[in-house]
C-alpha cells in the first residue's frame, strides 16, 4: 500500500473562514458605523478585544487552509500523528489497540484511542477529510499487513 495523509476538511475550514470574516465585517459596521452604540464607548473598547480574538482565529484557520498539513499519515511501517508543530511515529508493532470513541460531553465528537505498551494517546478525528468509519478501516488494513 502507498502513504495515505488525511487533512482537515477545506469546506470546513473555508465555511469558518467565511462565517468569521462576515462577523467581523457586521460587528464592525453596527459597532462603530452605525448610530446605536454612540453612547456606549466602553462597548466600541471592548469590541477592539473581540475583534483582536476574530483576526486572529482567522489568521489561525487560514493558515491552516494554505499549509494544507496531514493530521495523519498511514504508511506500511507506521501511523504519524501531527501535534502542533511535532510529528509523532507510532509503528504497527508498537500499537496494541486502537478504537474509536464519542467524546461524553460531545454528541459528534469522534476520538481515535492508540494504545501502545507505555501510553494512550488520543487523536480529534473531527473536521477531516475522512470519516472515523473510513480511518479505521484504513487502520485495519495497514495494521493486517504486518
Amino acid at each position: 500500500m502507498t502513504r495515505i495523509e488525511i487533512r482537515y476538511s477545506k469546506t470546513f475550514l473555508k465555511g469558518i473562514i467565511l462565517v468569521l470574516f462576515v462577523t467581523l465585517i457586521i460587528t464592525n459596521y453596527f459597532v462603530y458605523f452605525s448610530d446605536k452604540f454612540d453612547d456606549k464607548p466602553f462597548l466600541k473598547y471592548a469590541y477592539i478585544l473581540i475583534n483582536l480574538y476574530l483576526i486572529y482565529v482567522l489568521y489561525k484557520n487560514s493558515f491552516q487552509l494554505i499549509k494544507n498539513k496531514p493530521i495523519i499519515i498511514l504508511t506500511n511501517e507506521s501511523i504519524e500523528i501531527s501535534e502542533g508543530k511535532n510529528l509523532t511515529t507510532y509503528n504497527w508493532t508498537e500499537i496494541n489497540s486502537f478504537r474509536i470513541e464519542n467524546d461524553k460531553n460531545d454528541t459528534k465528537g469522534n476520538y481515535l484511542i492508540l494504545e501502545t505498551s507505555s501510553l494512550t494517546k488520543t487523536i480529534n478525528l473531527n473536521w477531516l477529510e475522512k470519516s472515523p468509519k473510513q480511518i479505521i478501516e484504513l487502520i485495519n488494513n495497514y495494521k493486517k499487513q504486518i
